[in-house]
């Protein structure tokens, strides 16, 4: 179920111009759930980093995001 909904989510954000035509949301959702679990499993085992940094600078390389864009909290 979290697949498709982040799947859905990049498509979004496709129609909307934030994300280009070019990603592939399958496959970027794939490496993102991926990269949040392994993010999440260092975590927990320490020691501390930034894991919103961590998870941030990915979705930024994944979804090939314009550098001026900023997630807002």
């Amino acid at each position: 179920r979290s697949f498709q909904v982040v799947a859905e989510d990049i498509e979004m954000l496709q129609k909307d111009g934030v994300v280009p035509a070019t990603v592939d949301a399958k496959h970027a959702a794939r490496v993102l759930l991926a990269t949040w679990e392994g993010l999440q499993v260092q975590w927990m085992h320490g020691p501390e980093f930034d894991i919103r940094g961590e998870i941030a600078a990915v979705i930024h390389a994944v979804l090939d995001l314009d550098e001026s864009f900023r997630f807002t909290d």
